[in-house]
């Protein structure tokens, strides 16, 4: 849905059949889709997206390659629509250059009001990886689940950094104990990794992207 230049809100449902799997298959699946926290499920769905978008980003620089800001009068035979199936999509980019002589979809920020379809405007930048895989700006500030669990993770990793340093010091200070300490420093260790982990994962996508490699 776009909601600016260069912006839209994507709505997305990732839908699992498991009604036909066997028991206790079903059960086993139907109980963790249900029950796993907000966050993990948009963090999963991100690895969906990131399949997708990367592509997608790359895609539309080559309508334009060497056409600026619009898109190249060859488009269609730059790209491979094998099946009837993309007809819409083959529709939608004719119908597009109709009604805006080249030009672009009008709430894109690459639109040019007063450039004609010559393509006289500069050409555009491909974004990054980062950029195009970035997280935080684009979902996560404006999630209460993800936002909410980062600051959790941020202040569950502080904690346990300090258990870690507290326990190292006790098992300097206390023999006795020192088994325990160093138990208990590992697993510190871990969960704060896990933290750094999760907060890395709250802020930029992987490449590539895990179905893809």
């Amino acid at each position: 849905v776009p909601t600016g230049p260069g912006q839209c809100r994507l709505l997305v449902r990732v839908v699992f059949e498991v009604s036909k799997l066997p028991i206790p298959l079903k059960w086993i699946l139907t109980y963790a889709f249900t029950r796993q926290p907000i966050w993990w499920t948009h963090l999963t769905t991100h690895k969906i997206l990131e399949d997708d978008n990367f592509f997608l980003h790359a895609q539309g620089h080559t309508y334009r390659n060497g056409h600026g800001s619009v898109l190249a009068p060859d488009w269609a035979r730059r790209v491979y629509l094998p099946t009837n199936s993309d007809a819409m999509v083959a529709a939608f980019r004719r119908w597009i250059d109709a009604y805006t002589s080249g030009r672009g979809a009008p709430w894109s920020k690459y639109y040019l009001p007063g450039a004609g379809g010559d393509g006289a405007a500069a050409p555009l930048r491909q974004a990054s990886k980062a950029a195009v895989l970035e997280r935080y700006d684009s979902h996560v500030a404006h999630c209460s689940a993800c936002s909410g669990a980062l600051v959790a993770a941020r202040r569950l990793q502080h904690i346990a950094e300090g258990g870690v340093a507290a326990a190292l010091l006790a098992a300097g200070v206390f023999a006795r104990a020192r088994a325990v300490a160093l138990v208990l420093a590992a697993v510190g260790f871990v969960v704060a990794r896990a933290c750094v982990g999760l907060d890395e994962l709250m802020r930029l996508g992987k490449y590539p992207p895990p179905r893809n490699v």
